[in-house]
């Protein structure tokens, strides 16, 4: 099969590569680039050894399945969960599944023609959808935004989602602009902070709302959605005395920051953290975007088809797009 291969930071090349095995073979139809994706063609990753294929937000068509639990049948159309927690380890049971430390995983990232997995994980990690639109390879980068929002009570606590709940997001690339798309689905309030003028005119335009000026002690909520150390640093003092902060961005493992522990203490300020998603995050994005297909569909910004990758990593990679997706196979 025809596969994207990750061979060290700033080499990538198409190359055909033996079919996976599994009793269920999904054809990749969408693959979308992350973060991730981006960091480690440019600089590497400890948790991807190349050569190696990379993307984990697709969707595709079931081409061959043995996973009768879930009546899945050849030919139907599905996202894909790409790794899918234990549920016994120490983690899972005190209730970290998405640090899980025996994940499952499919047969390779996405950027390829076909992922193969077992009959368990095409039960516990394929979700139906209605038709094949990019938008539903969104369901994996929303799921860990659920994550997010769990973690600073939103999804747990009603209270905190109230109209007087009011959160700041710092950053408006796909990840932040994906907690404001749920901002705007449940009708509460928040603001971007967003200095990329093509980033906050593609926003702007769209209806999202952007901070234009940021207050010390003005938010109930920060969510740092931006890889930069000194945002991070900033934000604590813009939250409100019993506010939250929630670090979401990636950063390297040697960073440091300096956080004041005053504040910390003495406005009983939360400082939390969030990484990857647990399966009942992955649902619950997935009824997000069934529900709101249209809201969520604006971010996909640019498609490639698969061989343009150097043109789709080097959009993905300039600022100037939301959401860049890879065409792999046409459903």
């Amino acid at each position: 099969m025809k596969a994207l291969i990750y061979s060290g930071p700033g080499q990538l090349n198409i190359q055909e590569i033996p079919a996976p095995q599994g009793k269920t073979i999904v054809e990749v139809g969408y693959a979308g680039i992350c973060g991730t994706d981006v960091k480690t063609f440019l600089k590497g990753h400890p948790m991807f050894k190349p050569p190696t294929v990379l993307g984990h937000e697709c969707i595709g068509r079931i081409a061959r399945t043995d996973a009768p639990e879930r009546d899945l049948a050849e030919g139907m159309l599905v996202a894909v969960a790409p790794y899918a927690e234990c549920g016994v380890c120490e983690n899972c049971l005190k209730g970290y599944p998405e640090l899980c430390r025996q994940k499952s995983f499919a047969s390779s990232g996405s950027f390829c023609e076909l992922l193969g997995m077992d009959t368990e994980y095409a039960n516990r990690a394929l979700f139906v959808i209605p038709d094949a639109q990019p938008v539903y390879t969104l369901m994996e980068p929303l799921a860990c935004v659920f994550n997010g929002l769990d973690k600073i009570g939103l999804l747990r606590n009603p209270e905190r989602s109230a109209a007087q709940y009011h959160t700041l997001i710092i950053g408006g690339g796909p990840m932040g602009t994906l907690f404001a798309s749920w901002f705007r689905s449940q009708h509460l309030p928040y603001a971007i902070l967003e200095n990329n003028p093509w980033r906050a005119n593609f926003l702007s335009s769209r209806g999202y709302r952007l901070a234009d000026a940021v207050s010390p002690h003005t938010y109930d909520g920060i969510i740092v959605a931006a890889g930069a150390p000194e945002l991070a640093e900033s934000a604590l003092d813009l939250v409100k005395d019993g506010g939250d902060l929630l670090l979401f961005a990636g950063f390297p493992s040697d960073t440091r920051l300096t956080l004041n522990p005053f504040s910390i203490h003495y406005r009983e300020v939360s400082v939390k953290g969030s990484f990857g998603y647990a399966l009942a995050h992955f649902r619950q994005a997935y009824r997000e975007i069934l529900g709101h297909p249209a809201l969520y569909g604006e971010l996909v910004s640019h498609l490639f088809p698969l061989e343009d990758y150097a043109l789709a990593f080097q959009k993905a990679i300039s600022g100037e797009a939301m959401k860049v997706v890879f065409l792999v196979n046409p459903l």
